[in-house]
């Protein structure tokens, strides 16, 4: 008997990949025959022929395939950047750091970056899962609480139309103060469930800051109220004109009626160049005394009533802590690249000085 022609006696077994060329060839080259394709791809006609006959069987399960193995893959990553994160959080608590959710989950991004892959979320769904797998929970260290009049509130939300009566939104402003340890950590942090929640000495570095708004969502120069004079940290700037704020130095860091008057008197200043009067809202705190009242010529001074700042001034109703949000975040941030380079809680704290926070505090930082 005659021998069969090489190309009909052996059979090349093609991978599945294979196959999905075969199919894709014929489909850019519609008129290539099956002997043809068999002698490019170095297989049987009757081969050929059954590829393009399962066609769509084929291409179903190369795609379920692929899919599954880019899913075991992302899962192996996904493993990688918990053991990095989780790695991270044992070393951090281990300095007595306070550890929280935006701070795992600022982690868990960079670690997913240095596997190569900048997608990656870190999602609140990914942090609840994290936090099951590892036995993580919050823990509390403090809180308060507060009460207001609403009879009170109620009559002055009915005089304050007439009290605005003739002033623009630009110019109706409200001055505030508040405290902020600008080095102080959180005092909250993720603990495993089995372990005491602890951390190192509590900074106690405090400046004020105080802010002026308007309503048409405008603002005057923050101020910055510190216990130095001539902070370190300054020593490189020669003109103070240079920060995003006013500083002023008080024994305690506290606003006293000294800094506020010479505050006011600048902007009475300001204000008279323009040829601009205001209306300045103010709370009823011991450094704004009462006869500050027509002190200043383009500035009428109007008290909120007592105990009732909580639910009638403006910088109370959301922005102050819309402040503290953002230097907190920028915080976190800077704790998170940190934590290889500092032993405690309390370098961390250290690493940070005041320009820096002045900086992350304004709006130009």
């Amino acid at each position: 008997m005659a021998s069969l022609p090489s190309a009909m006696g052996k059979r090349k077994d093609l991978s599945a990949s294979e196959k999905v060329q075969v199919i894709e060839y014929k489909e850019e080259n519609p008129s290539a025959g099956v002997q043809s394709t068999a002698e490019k791809f170095g297989c049987s006609k009757s081969q050929i022929q059954s590829i393009r006959a399962k066609k769509d069987e084929i291409l179903e399960h190369y795609g379920a395939n692929k899919n599954a193995h880019c899913k075991r893959a992302r899962l192996a990553q996904l493993k990688n950047v918990d053991e990095a994160t989780y790695e991270w959080y044992q070393k951090a608590r281990s300095k007595n750091i306070p550890v929280t959710g935006p701070m795992l989950q600022e982690k868990a991004k960079r670690a997913n970056e240095e596997l190569g892959d900048a997608t990656f979320k870190a999602s609140n769904g990914w942090l609840d899962r994290f936090k099951k797998r590892y036995n993580i929970t919050s823990k509390v260290i403090s809180g308060e609480a507060g009460g207001v009049s609403e009879e009170t509130v109620a009559s002055w939300k009915e005089r304050l139309p007439s009290i605005l009566s003739g002033y623009s939104p630009e110019n109706v402003l409200n001055m505030d103060e508040t405290g902020q340890f600008y080095r102080a950590l959180p005092n909250r942090s993720l603990a495993e469930v089995s372990k005491q929640c602890t951390r190192g000495k509590k900074s106690k570095e405090r400046v004020t800051c105080a802010f002026f708004v308007n309503a048409a969502g405008g603002s005057e120069e923050p101020i910055v109220i510190g216990k130095s004079k001539s902070p370190r940290c300054f020593k490189a700037i020669k003109d103070r004109s240079q920060l995003p704020c006013s500083y002023f130095s008080q024994a305690k860091s506290w606003m006293d009626f000294n800094i506020l008057d010479e505050v006011l008197s600048k902007l009475n200043r300001k204000l008279a160049r323009k040829q601009r009067n205001v209306i300045l809202f103010l709370d009823n705190a011991p450094c704004h005394p009462p006869d500050m009242k027509g002190k200043y010529d383009h500035i009428k001074i109007v008290f909120f009533p007592a105990n009732c700042t909580s639910r009638l001034e403006p910088l109370d109703l959301g922005i102050i802590q819309a402040f503290k949000l953002k230097y907190m975040k920028l915080m976190l941030t800077h704790v998170v690249s940190k934590i290889d380079d500092c032993n405690s809680a309390t370098e961390v704290c250290k690493s940070v000085d005041l320009l820096q926070g002045i900086r992350w505090g304004t709006p130009q930082g």
